[in-house]
């Protein structure tokens, strides 16, 4: 397996394709999607603001997305706009569920100066790969081997990911968090180590 941070493939989507706030930390937080584009780019500033944050349900329902690049600005995933941590927080990838039902988004990408993500194969993980963050939804792959040194699964990590038979999981993995197979309506086997 790859463990590579993959580097955009295309320049940024134009500002005006995201719907955003501002943070109170000054930053910025995407809100939405305004376009219809297979491959998305996310920008990492709008108007001056460094984009720090994707709000939980920013993407959802974007059937016609296949490819997201993270900038590496972006540090977390909100679950609502008010639960921006304060600075110096203990980093904490909650809130993800902000591809719902993106049915053909088959990678994840991540700038590789991203010091909070990375991608592995397509695949969303934390800067250290210790946690896996989020399996593309539309991912071609019937089984998929979840790489050494992840010790959690994070909340909704393989959401509604249906065409997913079969998980291998690592040695050391710790933690499955909440829902995080759920609606995996083909897996038939996770292979505990």
């Amino acid at each position: 397996t790859s463990q590579r941070s993959s580097l955009p493939t295309a320049a940024p989507n134009r500002a005006s394709d995201f719907a955003w706030r501002p943070l109170s930390t000054g930053g910025a937080v995407i809100v939405g999607f305004t376009n219809d584009a297979p491959e998305m780019v996310v920008p990492p500033e709008i108007e001056g603001r460094p984009v720090v944050a994707i709000l939980e349900c920013a993407f959802n329902h974007h059937n016609t997305l296949r490819s997201l690049t993270l900038p590496a600005s972006v540090e977390y995933f909100l679950e609502s706009i008010n639960d921006a941590p304060p600075p110096n927080a203990e980093f904490r990838p909650f809130g993800l569920f902000a591809f719902f039902r993106c049915t053909e988004l088959s990678e994840i990408l991540v700038a590789p100066e991203n010091k909070r993500f990375r991608s592995i194969d397509g695949v969303l993980f934390t800067a250290d790969g210790k946690t896996l963050v989020a399996y593309p939804v539309g991912n071609p792959r019937t089984e998929y081997v979840v790489p050494d040194g992840v010790e959690t699964i994070g909340k909704k990590a393989f959401y509604e990911c249906k065409r997913l038979r079969s998980v291998a999981l690592p040695n050391g993995l710790k933690t499955i968090e909440n829902n995080a197979f759920y609606g995996c309506e083909a897996l038939t086997s996770v292979a505990f180590p």
